[in-house]
Parts: C-alpha cells; structure tokens; sequence
C-alpha cells in the first residue's frame, strides 16, 4: 500500500470509528430486551413484534434512570427501554405487505425459529427507533434471546448494524453459541425442562450453530460486532433440579460451569477477532452465583445492567504475579503429591452502588461454588508465576473511586467438577490458604499489591473511558437532537385517521407554529395543514378539497422554523 493510501485507508478509519463512537449516547439511545425460550413458543398465536411490556422490569428501568413503554408518553422519548414478543403468528399494524412478505419468505426458508424471530426484532427495533427518534439502540437480551440477536447482528437484519444503528449488546446467561443440552444424547431433563423437542431446540445444536451461523460456533469473527459494545453476563449456580444439569455432564465427562439451564461456555465469546472488537477491546464478562432464574430479581446485577447500557467508565482487574509459600501437599517420600492444584477465588463489591442505590451484594464473584474460576498448578513451596486471572471486567458508575475485594485461595486434592482425583483420605479434599481485602483505586490506571497467609499476589487496574456522553437526569433544553427526524404516525396502516407526532420532545417552542404536507407516492402535494409543534397534528386520509384518497403510501413531511420531520402512513381503505 503506498503511503497516500494508508494514509486515506487512516483517515476513512478515524471518521467512521469517531462517528461510531458518538453517536453511542445513552440519551438518544432505545434499548429492546429481548426474551428468552418458551417450550412452547414455536406454536404459540397472536400478533408479534407490538409493545409488551413486563412490569417485572420496573425495577431495573427505574433503577438505570431510564423510562420504558409502560411510563405515560414514555415510548416517545429517545432512551425507552423497549420490549416485544416474537412468538406467534400475525405481523403487527405497523407492517406493510413488503414486511410481511419478507417475514414470510424467511419462515418459509427456515420453517421458522431463530432466522424468523431475530427479523420480528430487528423490525421492532427500527420501528421503535422511528417512534421515538432514537439514534441508536442497545439490545438487551436474555438466555435463548441472545442467539436471537446474534442473528440479527451477524446477518444484518435491516441494516441496523452495517448501518452503525447498534450501540451496545449486553447478554445476560445467553444461549450465545448453541446449548449443551440440546446438542446432547444424554438429556435427563430435557423433558421437564423443554417439553416436546422442536425446531427452536434443533436449531441450538452446536452443529446447527456451527453450520448457519459461524465456525467455531463460539467465536466472534464478523466486522458488523466492530462498532457494537459487548458486554456478557454469566450465572454458575447449578441447584435446579438437584443439580441434574451438572449430573448428566459429568456422567459424560462433559462438565462445565452452569446455572442449571445454561452452561457458562456457551454463554460467551471465547475469542474475539480484531475485526470484531469495538475500539479494541473484547467484551466484558461478569460472574454471578445465581441459577438461571434468579439474575432478573438480583439488584447487584440490575446495578452492572444499567452501569452497561448507560455507563462509560470501564474498569478491569488482573491477577497477575502470584506467589504461594505454602502448597499444602504433604511431603511424602513414597508418593510424590504434586503439582497442587490451587483456585483463586474473589468477590467484588461497589461502594457507589451503595451510596447511591443501598446495593451491598456482590456485583462480580468467581468461586468455588460455582466453579467458574480457572485451576493453576503448583510445584513447591514459594514458586512464584505470573497469572493472566481477571478478577473484574465490566463498568461501572461515573462516581467510582474505588472497588472493595475479597480474595481467597484454595488447594484442592478431590473435587469432580474440577477433575482433580487425588488419593482421598490423606487430609481435607480443599484446604484453606487464607484471604485478604483491598480497597483498589479505579480513578487510574495502577498496580497493588495483595497478601495473605500463605500466597500473595499483585493485581494491576487499568481504567478506561469511552468517549460517549454521560446519561442525563433531565430531559435536555429544547428536546430531542437535530437528527431525530422520523414523524411518529398512528396507527399505522391506518383506516380513518393517523396521528402525526413528533419524537421524543419537540424541538420547537410549544407555541411556536407547525406545519404538516402530505404527499402521493409520486411526490405530489395532496394537502397542507398548520397546528402547534407540542401538540402536533392528525390527517384524515382526505385532499384539500376534503375528498377521501384512494389506498396507497403517502409522505407526509412536519416543519417548523428550525427542524423538520419526515414520516411513511399506509392508508387502507
């Protein structure tokens, strides 16, 4: 490449990777949850892709300061948190005969599931983004409704990601890369847990994932995740149904960390590629100790959501120089008992959560119990490594000053989840090597150092910020930006009569005057009508003259002294 192109191959670079980066504002950014598996759902009725809000998120919406569907006029404003169901089998109002044949070409296609879904979604998502004159939109997804999103992402659907429409993706215990049990002959609860297999169950099979979606299934190689922040959300606590996920594992010699419906694996990226990093930098990856139930009634968690979809400071912390002094195994002339097999183990707690939401538990933990911290071996007392263990990866809120820690080590000579089978009898299967806490500062960038009875480590801190707006606790002077531009039209396709309102908040004066022009579909003037920005006005299918007009699409175009606002109504007679 000769120097003048690398340096226009720089430039084209810098412009879109700083028009990308702005425009992840939380403030003018939607966000849709996407929902989890129903064992039913393949044949469930009724119209998909509408507003369906559960009142169970409350809470969380409340918590991250933003508004959602269900507020009174909360689903004109620019950051409402969103949410649909994909299951059943009637397209929404807002479709036109264009969508539903799309929606049709591809249930045909696939006979349905995952490729249907993530369309009904990635529709909500634009038509949700148009209502409220977002910008962007974050996707929130959960277990089965993250591999719905992946395929929206990685397939493009409407454009949202070649087209920088997605900000931020965090999934919560997904159904990322395929499921374990669906891929495997060895299901001892798939018949309470699933009931009747279908085609959403083939369709999570490592080999189905691995021939439709990408190869390796759990790796993330695709230039559409570029611009997209990531963030994953891992639960380890197995007890559903006594454990019987972690059984059939084992009986298989299959065994991996899970929260009884999800295993850990398969729940995030275990390689991202450089093409698929945003600004550089892998997803982030929070560890709680809760099946899979729990998270969504779990406040900690609610505090690392809202800190994801709203917040900018990004803190990690690294394990790295390590020294154990004692290994506790026993110094046998017969039998030789090494190397020893020693867990780290952490908790991580907020202070500024505290302050600010009365949130004491456990924002982070890797542990024993859930068994979702890596095994090191070592060889003999005072053996000193150098770890690439990462305590905490994710952000947190602008106001952190600094992280509270709790660490502990174990030795382990007989645990079955970790495959370690040493002689039992000869003292305890885990030995306690003592613990420490530490109150790390996450103002900058920083190494500290940590010591307990019998190991001690050095943990470094690197603080990074990206470069978004922060959320605002009050709507901005003068409403919405510049570039929230779409009308909001309904109902839409409507019969009678179509309300036409701006998004988010207008950015006229309240009384300032607004002017509404509605054109054919060959861009001639069918009618112009004037009416106050803050109200905005209604068109009743009829011309100037008062006469109905035929079926159609028509444009209509608002204006008022400083912007303008442009929208599609299909009227059907």
């Amino acid at each position: 490449m000769s120097p003048r192109s690398m340096h226009l191959a720089i430039a084209i670079f810098i412009f879109f990777a700083a028009t990308a980066f702005a425009t992840h504002d939380p403030n003018v950014t939607a966000t849709v949850f996407v929902h989890g598996f129903s064992s039913d759902g393949y044949s469930e009725e009724g119209v998909v892709g509408e507003d369906d809000w559960d009142e169970d998120m409350d809470p969380f919406t409340e918590l991250a300061g933003l508004p959602n569907i269900d507020d009174p006029g909360g689903i004109y404003l620019p950051n409402v948190v969103a949410a649909t169901r994909y299951y059943g089998d009637t397209p929404p109002f807002y479709y036109d005969a264009e969508d539903i044949a799309e929606l049709d070409a591809v249930t045909a296609e696939w006979g349905g599931g995952v490729p249907r879904y993530a369309l009904i979604v990635a529709k909500y998502a634009r038509f949700v983004m148009e209502r409220a004159g977002s910008q962007q939109v974050n996707f929130f997804s959960g277990s089965y409704g993250s591999f719905v999103t992946r395929w929206i992402i990685e397939k493009d659907l409407e454009g949202l990601a070649s087209e920088g429409k997605i900000a931020r993706w965090l999934s919560a215990e997904g159904v990322l890369s395929g499921h374990w049990a669906a891929s495997n002959s060895v299901m001892l609860f798939l018949w309470d847990l699933y009931g009747t297999p279908s085609l959403d169950v083939d369709q999570m099979h490592y080999d189905w994932v691995e021939a439709h979606v990408h190869s390796p299934r759990w790796e993330a190689d695709n230039p559409n995740f570029g611009n997209i922040l990531i963030g994953m959300m891992g639960t380890t606590n197995d007890n559903l149904e006594d454990g019987a996920m972690t059984d059939a594992m084992l009986l298989v010699g299959e065994w991996q960390p899970n929260d009884g419906v999800v295993g850990l694996n398969d729940s995030y990226f275990h390689s991202v590629t450089p093409q698929s990093r945003f600004m550089g930098r892998a997803p982030s990856l929070g560890y709680y100790f809760r099946n899979h139930y729990e998270l969504a009634s779990y406040p900690a968690a609610w505090v690392q959501m809202a800190n994801f979809l709203t917040g900018k400071k990004r803190v990690t912390v690294t394990q790295t120089r390590t020294q154990v002094n004692d290994i506790h195994e026993p110094d046998d002339p017969w039998w030789d008992f090494t190397p020893a097999e020693i867990i780290f183990e952490s908790e991580v707690f907020s202070p500024a959560a505290l302050e600010r939401y009365g949130v004491s538990d456990r924002i982070c933990v890797r542990d024993f119990g859930g068994a979702n911290t890596p095994i090191y071996e070592w060889g003999h007392d005072g053996l000193e490594q150098i770890l690439d263990h990462v305590i905490f990866d994710d952000l947190l809120l602008d106001e952190e000053v600094g992280l509270d820690l709790h660490l502990w080590a174990k030795e382990i000579d007989w645990e079955e989840r970790y495959g370690v089978l040493e002689v039992i009898g000869i003292g305890d299967p885990v030995d306690e090597m003592g613990e420490a806490w530490i109150t790390v500062p996450v103002t900058g960038t920083g190494v500290y150092y940590v010591g307990a009875s019998d190991w001690n480590c050095d943990l470094v801190v690197e603080v990074f910020e990206y470069p978004f707006e922060s959320l605002s606790t009050s709507a901005p002077e003068g409403g919405a930006p510049a570039a929230a531009t779409r009308l909001a039209l309904y109902p839409n396709p409507f019969t009678d009569q179509v309300e036409v309102l701006l998004p988010g908040r207008a950015k006229a004066r309240a009384d300032e005057p607004l002017r509404l022009e509605v054109y054919d579909i060959r861009g001639r003037l069918i009618r112009r009508m004037e009416g106050a920005a803050s109200a905005g006005l209604s068109w009743d299918g009829r011309d100037g003259s008062g006469r109905p007009m035929p079926a159609g699409i028509y444009l209509l175009r608002a204006e008022s002294s400083n912007a303008a606002w442009t929208g599609r109504g299909v009227l059907l007679r």
